[in-house]
């Protein structure tokens, strides 16, 4: 198996526990169809050289493969109309309660023929058709435009929620009299079909080391393309796109879009060198710049020391977690220095450092604080009452500087590392409070901390750096009004 196929897919773990399953691998492997050209889900193209996911079949015909295994609960996932001809030119020859397999005519020496009982395709894709009919009849009935906004809000990341936010308020400047429709994946054609514009909001979306996740966002653009709905893409991070099966997938997704907003220049430059789209691919700022503040939440005190907020990521869930041993095992020291000198309070970016900061409060009788939804307007606020942020999350040190409070950043130093380049590229003047993520221990701790000592005002990120992210995040609207001025 080529190297970067097998990197791609790693994850796809086949369901080797599922009997379904392995009757039809066995069956492939057993007539030596393994060596045939196959269109089947992506589990399958871990075990099989020649097999590509179900996706392929939006920019290849039905006759480019010799194999079909068809999974009965993921039909929709195929091109409209691409079954319609399947009965001309194969032969069904083998069916269970999850696949039905079809094999070119011409290969089915053995006249295999499959139990009738399983399903009949005809039925299937009558009733695919039906639906998209039934959205079409939606979309002409509506008297209002809808605008689908996909993102990864209520996933426990206070920026992906700020994300959502920003990007809703965005939309509903630049199309006032229109429904917004907020979702996250997986896509349905369904609920696609009934919109009139398709908008990812952004975030670290666009990555293929699990290619679960390209295919989710990937799908949205190919359904929107197929249904003739307009999509497009803003503050994205697209610096993980690097194998084979991705590069094609996104390529070839992302040409369907208008436009690819981007929130730095290592992802422009994945999208263009890397992926080579032809779609115009605009370099801006994270959109969570745009983010306008409402509302107080006053952080209860309890004692008179300097207050902390503190956002380190849990580096143990992390895969290249063996790398980051010195950060890890330095967490207890560093936090017993800090709760000498602050009133820590553990502000929780994200859930997936719960861990770290469960075994920290209870270690030192942390306060936690934790952001629903709802109240993500607030959070700007909620910095503004920190005397110091030590943050590890990009939309941490986003909130933190435009609440103008001084920032000690713990960040890796990889180039691309989406804090990394926000710090160095976009806000300079916040590098003198920068730890290398590796290094972080005791001994680099004091060396930030001597610097707040001795002049905090040094660790405030400039005001006129952060007025230029904002004003590059909120031209996203002149990039609407360029590409999509109606829907």
């Amino acid at each position: 198996m080529d190297i970067n196929k097998q990197n791609n897919i790693r994850n796809m773990v086949f369901p080797e526990h599922d009997h379904n399953w392995i009757e039809v691998l066995d069956l492939i492997n057993s007539h030596g169809w393994e060596k045939n050209s196959m269109l089947a889900t992506v589990e399958f193209c871990a075990q099989i050289d020649n097999c590509v996911p179900y996706e392929w079949s939006y920019w290849q015909e039905l006759d480019d493969f010799d194999c079909i295994v068809l999974h009965k609960g993921m039909l929709d996932r195929l091109k409209d109309g691409f079954l319609d001809s399947i009965d001309e030119k194969y032969d069904y020859v083998y069916g269970n309660s999850v696949f039905n397999v079809y094999i070119k005519r011409e290969l089915n020496v053995n006249n295999l023929k499959g139990h009738a009982v399983h399903f009949s395709i005809r039925t299937i894709i009558h009733g695919i058709k039906r639906v998209l009919r039934l959205n079409k009849q939606f979309k002409a009935k509506s008297d209002k435009q809808n605008i689908l906004l996909v993102t990864a809000n209520h996933s426990g990341n206070i920026g992906d929620d700020a994300i959502t936010l920003a990007s809703k308020d965005i939309l509903e400047s630049i199309y006032p009299d229109a429904n917004i429709v907020i979702d996250k994946g997986p896509a349905s054609k369904e609920l696609i079909g009934k919109v009139d514009l398709v908008v990812l909001g952004g975030g670290g979306i666009f990555y293929d080391n699990c290619f679960y996740n390209a295919q989710n966002y990937c799908q949205y653009f190919l359904y929107a393309n197929e249904l003739g709905v307009k999509s497009c893409a803003i503050g994205i991070g697209a610096q993980g796109i690097k194998t084979c099966y991705g590069i094609e997938l996104f390529r070839r997704a992302l040409n369907c879009s208008e436009f690819i907003a981007v929130r730095d220049k290592h992802s422009y430059d994945s999208l263009i060198n890397t992926v080579e789209v032809d779609v115009p691919v605009i370099v801006n700022q994270d959109v969570v710049y745009t983010l306008k503040s409402k509302g107080n939440r006053t952080i209860k005190r309890s004692t008179q020391k300097p207050l902390l907020l503190f956002s380190l990521l849990d580096a143990s869930r992390m895969p290249t977690a063996r790398n980051t041993i010195k950060y890890q095992e330095s967490q207890e020291e560093c936090m017993a220095l800090l709760v000498e000198q602050f009133e820590v309070k553990l502000l929780v970016q994200s859930r997936d450092d719960l861990n770290l900061y469960n075994k920290l409060s209870k270690r030192f009788n942390l306060d936690t604080i934790s952001v629903d939804f709802d109240d993500v307007y607030q959070i700007i606020n909620i910095y503004k009452q920190a005397d110091l942020v030590i943050t590890s999350r990009l939309h941490g040190f986003i909130f933190a500087a435009q609440a103008q409070v001084p920032i000690i950043t713990v960040a890796s130093k990889n180039v691309g590392s989406k804090l990394g380049s926000m710090v160095f590229d976009s806000v300079p003047s916040t590098a003198l409070g920068y730890i290398v993520l590796r290094e972080y221990d005791l001994d680099n701790l004091k060396d930030k901390l001597a610097i707040y000592d001795e002049n905090s005002q040094l660790l405030i990120p400039d005001i006129e750096e952060i007025r230029t992210c904002q004003k590059l995040a909120s031209k996203l609207k002149t990039v609407f009004l360029e590409y999509i001025p109606k829907i």
